[in-house]
């Protein structure tokens, strides 16, 4: 009966560091991230002081639909 009351000496292995500060900037930094690159096309395309050829408005397009279509295939 001895040798089921032994509790197992092994380490767990888990030397978890939350740093929890860096988590929660790095949320805010991932979402202005994706508001600057949400944004910024809107803006660029309805001023008139940045003259951005339309070529690069299409190719940027198609290509950011290929990035979404290409990841729903993966997924």
């Amino acid at each position: 009966m001895s040798e089921l009351e032994e509790i197992p000496q092994c380490g767990t292995g888990n030397e978890y560091d939350g740093r929890m500060g860096l988590r929660i900037s790095a949320i805010f930094v991932i979402g202005f991230g994706s508001m600057f690159g949400a944004l910024f096309p809107v803006l660029a395309a309805r001023s008139k002081r940045m003259r951005i050829p339309k070529s690069v408005f299409f190719v940027a397009k198609y290509f950011g639909s290929g990035v979404i279509i290409a990841t729903a295939f993966i997924h």
